[in-house]
């Protein structure tokens, strides 16, 4: 009698530990995708206030290229999703701008417009070292989303999100498809 009743109190302690522990992980988890979403958010900021001065640099300098209009659109648009915070529109509005990106640089690249100009350059590899770092945590934040979402579906786990509203997360996907995909190898001559 005295072992059943140790043995049912061991295992109630041992199932508390484990749904303890196991929300933990999930509320962990929960702050790593936040912290990544603000990385994220914080590059697109700064890239936010780099793009303007690459444009007005070029409109400057090429006297009212259409691309940088188009550009300038673009951030709005992305500008305008990361404020309201939701993840489809921001993937879509990041598409649209590393495709008019792509069009940009390609042109520039093309014409040997601003080749040699040192601002530009430096405005250049900046904005690309952005958009390299961005698509670099937006990875990270996929990945995590996508542990998450496979915790809050797997028993005993979907017991736990259930009751504390765990509710699956969206992946901030670009169109692959839709990018503008450069030739690298006349950029190098």
């Amino acid at each position: 009698m005295a072992i059943s009743v140790f043995s049912l109190l061991a295992l109630a302690v041992f199932a508390i530990v484990y749904l303890i522990v196991s929300y933990n992980d999930l509320v962990l988890l929960k702050h790593d995708i936040d912290a990544s979403r603000q990385d994220m958010d914080a590059l697109i900021g700064q890239r936010h206030e780099d793009l303007p001065k690459l444009v007005d640099y070029c409109r400057e300098k090429m006297h009212c290229h259409p691309v940088c209009d188009q550009i300038q659109q673009c951030v709005t648009k992305v500008y305008q999703a990361h404020e309201a915070g939701a993840v489809a529109p921001l993937g879509a509005a990041e598409t649209a701008l590393r495709k008019a990106l792509g069009v940009f640089y390609q042109e520039t690249n093309d014409g040997k417009l601003l080749l040699d100009d040192e601002r530009f350059r430096y405005l250049q590899d900046r904005v690309a070292a952005l958009q390299l770092t961005i698509g670099d945590r937006r990875e990270q934040y996929n990945d995590l989303v996508a542990q998450f979402n496979t915790r809050i579906a797997r028993f005993p786990d979907v017991l736990i999100a259930r009751h504390f509203n765990f509710t699956a997360l969206d992946t901030l996907n670009f169109q692959e498809e839709e990018m503008l995909h450069l030739e690298l190898k006349g950029l190098f001559v």
